[in-house]
This record gives structure tokens, C-alpha cells and sequence, in this order.
């Protein structure tokens, strides 16, 4: 999953919100790679980037 969140505190939730969205089960929880440089992405992107 790639998502963008408004900042690194919440991008667990808006990850695990998004994996829920495409998940054939409950997500517990997610991790974040904040790969992303921060202002770089449009904020409640969410995009399932492989299965």
C-alpha cells in the first residue's frame, strides 16, 4: 500500500485504513516506511501498489 497522511504520527492509522479498504480480512496494524519526503503527496492518497 502507498498512502499519504498528514504527517508521520498518523500514517499508521491512514495505512491501516487504506489496507482495510482492499483486505479480505481485519488489518491489525501497519507499518510505515515514510519513504516519502514530507508536503510531497496529496494528503488521503491511498493506492494498493501490489498484491
Amino acid at each position: 500500500m502507498e498512502v499519504c497522511a498528514e504527517d508521520r504520527e498518523r500514517s499508521g492509522e491512514v495505512a491501516r485504513g487504506c489496507a482495510q479498504s482492499g483486505a479480505p480480512g481485519p488489518v491489525q496494524a501497519c507499518t510505515c516506511s515514510g519513504a516519502g519526503a514530507e508536503g510531497s503527496c496529496e494528503v488521503g492518497r491511498c493506492e494498493m501498489t501490489e498484491e
